[in-house]
């Protein structure tokens, strides 16, 4: 608990450092265009891309049509592309945070792991939204014709995976995992993320809030992590041959 209180006490301290090096106008603009951000987000949740609008955009944010397109030139597209992007680079920030030379050193590839899930999907559950608009449109576009929008996820998919392939090539060459192949071991760990917090969501939306506020961010991250590092067979039973005493 201590080691992720400190890493997230880390994020946050670069998260101010980053924005105090910049001028009031600057801040300004930033600001700005988080609250643009922030609109869209809620529409595109409820509305879809397809049938989300710089109107209603606009309206959400109080900013004007016009003032939006100075932030965001691409329109509707660009948004997205932006949304989408902040998820990316959280993921990557928590990432590099959390698998560092000197934490790859010292603690155990499960115990990052552990760390890694937790905030991944502690950050998803406060970012519902974005979330919700990751399964409902990134992978419609990189099925599309759009080629910018499909390019904007997978590349930004792939720093995420190289992220991810180091600490498990580490692991392999320190004995601590199976000699597997680490590009599927980091694609695989991505989906069941989406998986699992996939079912969270329309436990949510559509099922019981007492059921879903049982499935915490730390019992979903020791399931993944146990199902992944311990597998599912019974080692107790395969260690006396498969026999139970009857």
């Amino acid at each position: 608990m201590h080691a992720r209180q400190s890493a997230q006490n880390r994020t946050n301290q670069r998260a101010v450092q980053m924005i105090s090096g910049l001028s009031r106008k600057e801040r300004e603009r930033l600001a700005r265009r988080q609250e643009m951000l922030l609109a869209a987000r809620s529409v595109f949740a409820e509305k879809g891309y397809s049938g989300a609008t710089l109107d209603e955009i606009a309206h959400r944010s109080e900013f004007g049509k016009g003032t939006i397109y100075n932030y965001f030139e691409g329109g509707k597209e660009e948004i997205l592309i932006a949304i989408l992007n902040q998820m990316y680079d959280e993921t990557a920030s928590i990432a590099s945070d959390v698998f560092s030379n000197e934490r790859l050193a010292a603690e155990s590839i499960r115990q990052l792991f552990s760390e890694f899930l937790t905030r991944i999907f502690t950050y998803l559950t406060e970012h519902r939204d974005v979330f919700i608009i990751h399964v409902k449109e990134a992978h419609a576009f990189l099925f599309a014709e759009n080629r910018k929008l499909a390019d904007a996820v997978m590349q930004k998919r792939d720093q995420v995976i190289g992220l991810l392939r180091r600490p498990i090539e580490y692991g392999i060459e320190s004995g601590q995992l199976r000699p597997l192949p680490a590009d599927a071991v980091s694609h695989m760990l991505l989906g069941n993320i989406k998986g699992i917090q996939m079912q969270r969501c329309l436990r949510t939306m559509h099922g019981s809030e007492t059921d879903a506020a049982v499935c915490t961010n730390e019992s979903q991250a020791e399931f993944l992590i146990s199902v992944l590092f311990d597998g599912l067979l019974n080692h107790s039973k395969e260690s006396d041959g498969g026999n139970s005493s009857k």
